[in-house]
């Protein structure tokens, strides 16, 4: 109201010219979304995702999978021919069906990866065994068999895991970089919620190791610190750490 009076040509009741203020609302501080979260919300809000995507932090895990990218799916099958692939996304929706001839259930995957999103036929073995795994917002890893049709390609699944899963690795290691002490106690917090310790889409955690690193200025060095029990080492957890004041950065080794 008292924008609509500034704008007008009209003073306002009494004369005042529109001259009222609003304070400020007060707002609460509170942590940043993870990255996951914040794009997942990104996607309710507008409908894609606009800041990134959920596969961008797991690039090196992709690359040892050996995936293929949407965008190279055309590349990879042969003219009037079939060729096994492996992809990964996110399940944005899930269509059951059943087959007229066979009275058996199966369903069109829609999921997406950062180059674009794709349909996965996946039938009644698989479905059965796998359902859980295709819930919207899971990220996933399919082993699927790629067939060219009339030079589009049609993609069937053979078998799906949970991405975290896939990626996991005895070796599975966080690199926390701390600029202050004051964030320690969010940090033990963060490491040790059983919220996190299965991630959203993300399956069970990989159990890895964590490393604190500190700048201490009394002694003008830097002091790594071993966390003695395993942790969540996965890409929400490594996001849910950056939200911290006092976390300069994460990095996670797969």
């Amino acid at each position: 109201k008292v924008a609509d009076e500034r704008t007008s040509a009209q003073g306002g009741l009494f004369g005042d010219n529109g001259g009222a203020t609003l304070a400020r609302p007060p707002l609460k501080s509170v942590h940043d979304w993870p990255g996951v979260e914040r794009l997942d919300h990104e996607r309710k809000s507008i409908g894609f995702y606009f800041s990134g995507h959920p596969l961008d932090e797991y690039e090196a895990g992709l690359e040892k999978l050996n995936v293929t990218s949407s965008a190279d799916f055309a590349e990879e099958v042969p003219e009037d021919g079939r060729t096994p692939l492996t992809i990964a996304g996110v399940v944005r929706s899930f269509t059951p069906r059943r087959s007229q001839k066979t009275g058996k259930p199966f369903a069109w995957v829609e999921i997406s990866d950062p180059a674009g999103e794709f349909e996965v036929t996946v039938f009644s073995e698989l479905l059965d065994a796998s359902r859980d795994h295709l819930t919207p917002g899971t990220l996933i890893v399919m082993s699927v068999n790629a067939e060219d049709n009339e030079g589009d390609v049609r993609l069937t699944g053979e078998g799906v895991r949970l991405l975290d899963d896939a990626v996991a690795t005895a070796k599975a290691c966080l690199r926390i970089i701390v600029s202050s002490h004051k964030a320690l106690p969010s940090i033990k917090t963060r490491l040790f919620d059983p919220n996190l310790s299965t991630a959203k889409g993300g399956g069970s955690a990989s159990s890895g190791a964590a490393t604190l690193v500190m700048f201490m200025a009394d002694l003008a060095c830097e002091v790594e610190i071993e966390i003695p029990e395993p942790v969540p080492a996965t890409v929400a957890m490594k996001g849910a750490l950056k939200t911290i004041d006092g976390v300069a950065d994460v990095e996670l080794f797969l």
